[in-house]
């Protein structure tokens, strides 16, 4: 049976894999499919799944529907979490807002091959479209998500009084959680798992069904040239999706993928518009696509919640690759997210705090807090040039 074979035992096979996915879809319209027209391309992104595009005819040439796919071959990292991404993956089809899947197995996911590659982010007016199309997603049901938080808490006590918006659910969703949960101290770990602030907007404390990887790899373009045009575009790789507050998604799209420089598109990043300008745009349009309230204020405050956020990601601040922790979940790190929580609390709570934060920029606030000094002593060459968020908070340390 296809749904026992696992496709990462058929990597280099093209022949191999394409008699999975004929087997696969057989109720789905591959029954009269001519093996030999089988044609297996691989396209895969950065997350360690490797994905193919499948094209056939039928015998004599006749065509078959849907005459191509996309086969999804997990990593195991990946494939542990099927039931996750499974009932997620039939909800989010079911809504529009990704491929509907035709046939899964051990470690594999087939789905309908649409679109014509992944959209551009390149201009204000592409993050705007991103804005809006996110939060269709973001209206999608919640409570697909109940079953695996449930487990998740009582496979780790720990998680048993933590809110619904602690950064810590992207991390337990996907993540190896045995690298965060054991033998982790008791004390430090109570303190890592709450939540590090509460967001200052409505919009970044609603809870919603989070995509958790949100760069241009993981969603298609369904429009010529692959631009980024309203409804003409959908999420794939659903490995990291769970339910959590807005703002955690929000972030990873403002202050870890909009101008990475891992990207190797057009225009170069000299070229592109201030990255302050595509975030506002961004957040603008997610607000006004939610029907909350879009004034400067409004995205002001969103911003914050947002570059909060943000600092709680595996890149972030004071996430796994932070200055803070460097791996390390111990009393010494946990002072420093005490730290972070004081200073984020204060910025939330004072005006003339977020004054101070429009005015010098997200990055400037941080290097005026003695995060330039931090990251510059405790962070790799490699994670500073990585991630811009760490890169320019370093430029303009003061010191």
């Amino acid at each position: 049976m296809a749904e026992s074979m696992k496709s990462q035992e058929l990597h280099g096979d093209s022949k191999a894999l394409g008699l999975l996915v004929l087997e696969a879809l057989k109720p789905h319209g591959w029954g009269s499919v001519d093996p030999g027209s089988i044609v297996v391309e691989e396209h895969s992104g950065g997350s360690g799944n490797t994905t193919y595009r499948v094209r056939a005819t039928g015998i004599d040439g006749v065509e078959v529907k849907p005459s191509e796919v996309a086969l999804h071959s997990k990593d195991p990292f990946h494939s542990k979490e099927k039931a996750r991404t499974a009932a997620a993956a039939t909800l989010f089809g079911d809504h529009g807002v990704s491929p509907k899947q035709l046939a899964t197995g051990v470690d594999w996911v087939i789905e309908p091959w649409e679109g014509n590659g992944e959209p551009t982010w390149a201009t204000v007016n592409d993050m705007k479209v991103l804005g809006s199309e996110l939060a269709k997603l973001h209206k999608v049901p919640t409570d697909w998500f109940d079953p695996f938080r449930a487990k998740l808490k009582e496979e780790q006590p720990c998680l048993a009084s933590v809110p619904a918006g602690s950064h810590i659910w992207w991390y337990a969703s996907n993540y190896n959680v045995d690298s965060i949960f054991e033998d982790a101290d008791p004390a430090c770990m109570s303190e890592y798992v709450q939540p590090m602030f509460t967001p200052l907007s409505k919009a970044g404390a609603r809870i919603v069904s989070c995509h958790g990887d949100l760069k241009e790899c993981n969603m298609i373009s369904l429009a010529d040239g692959c631009s980024m045009e309203d409804g003409l575009v959908k999420f794939i790789d659903l490995d990291w999706v769970h339910v959590n507050a807005a703002c955690h998604d929000l972030a990873f799209v403002c202050f870890h993928q909009e101008d990475s420089p891992m990207r190797e598109k057009d225009p170069p990043m000299s070229e592109r518009p201030d990255v302050g300008a595509m975030r506002r745009s961004f957040l603008e349009s997610y607000l006004q696509a939610m029907g909350d309230a879009s004034s400067k204020e409004d995205v002001d405050a969103l911003l914050i919640d947002t570059c909060l956020a943000a600092c709680g990601h595996h890149f972030g601040i004071v996430g796994q690759h932070s200055p803070v922790f460097g791996y390390n979940l111990d009393p010494e790190a946990i002072s420093g997210l005490k730290r972070f929580k004081e200073q984020a609390a204060e910025l939330l709570a004072s005006d003339a705090e977020q004054n101070k934060f429009h005015e010098a920029g997200p990055e400037g606030w941080f290097a005026l807090k003695g995060y330039g000094k931090l990251i510059k002593t405790n962070s790799s060459e490699g994670v500073i040039d990585a991630f811009r968020f760490f890169s320019r908070i370093a430029e303009l340390d003061p010191q």
